[in-house]
């Protein structure tokens, strides 16, 4: 699979390569996605999860032109897939891998909000000290900054979100970090925080997720919004 692709390198219209390649390989969707350093075997579209036999051929070209993946190969001079290939797999579980995927949890989150025509003044990376002069709060210091905000139906709504990929102390103590900072925003009128997270590090650490699923009342993985048909406003409305 990867010898054929090396097509792409060079040739005049690698798109229409490409859909050749995956229509008579099937094969080639599961490098495609080791090639963008993602390993489940799900894409992710505006309604949900699908297996990647499921997704288009169209829906793959759509998501290669969009990673700008062909761009990359020649513009890096890549020769090889396969030794790109080999090269990927050993960096798979580096840092720059563990925040990629926190990134790629950002992206889909960021896009759900922007899709809920109900949710208001969607910001990203807000500055903590915006909050801190409105509301008199001064609980993570004026360098911390929000993943998300937005406002419904009169509350502003603080988000964070994060991916774990690896089992550790990290998840623990961010855990009561953000059990204390609910706290503490229940003494204030009209804010309310918000956690989505995801990955295989929960597994290990389950007795936090369920004291976080007790204790928060906006605790969310990725897979339950799909419940509410992936929007904030409807878990808002039922909670």
């Amino acid at each position: 699979e990867c010898e054929n692709l090396n097509v792409l390198i060079s040739s005049n219209d690698p798109y229409k390569e490409l859909e050749s390649l995956i229509e008579s390989n099937p094969k080639i969707k599961e490098v495609l996605l080791l090639l963008l350093a993602v390993r489940q075997k799900d894409i992710y579209n505006k309604t949900g999860y699908e297996s990647i036999e499921q997704t288009s051929t169209s829906d793959w070209i759509k998501i290669i032109k969009e990673s700008e993946f062909v761009e990359f190969l020649r513009s890096a001079d890549i020769k090889d897939i396969y030794t790109y290939l080999c090269g990927v797999e050993v960096g798979m579980d580096t840092n720059a891998r563990k925040n990629r995927s926190g990134m790629l949890l950002e992206n889909i989150v960021q896009e759900l909000l922007i899709n809920d025509e109900e949710l208001e003044n969607v910001r990203s990376q807000v500055a903590f000290s915006e909050i801190t002069e409105k509301y008199g709060i001064d609980y993570f210091g004026t360098s911390k900054k929000i993943d998300f905000v937005f406002d419904y139906d009169n509350t502003t709504y603080l988000v964070e979100v994060n991916c774990y990929n690896t089992n550790g102390s990290k998840v623990n103590a961010i855990s009561e970090d953000y059990r204390a900072f609910e706290q503490t925003l229940r003494k204030v009128q009209g804010l309310e925080f918000i956690w989505i997270t995801a990955g295989p590090g929960w597994k290990q650490s389950s007795a936090e997720f369920d004291k976080n699923s007790t204790e928060l009342p906006y605790f969310l993985t990725v897979e339950q919004l799909q419940d509410y048909d992936n929007k904030i406003s409807n878990i808002i409305r039922e909670n």
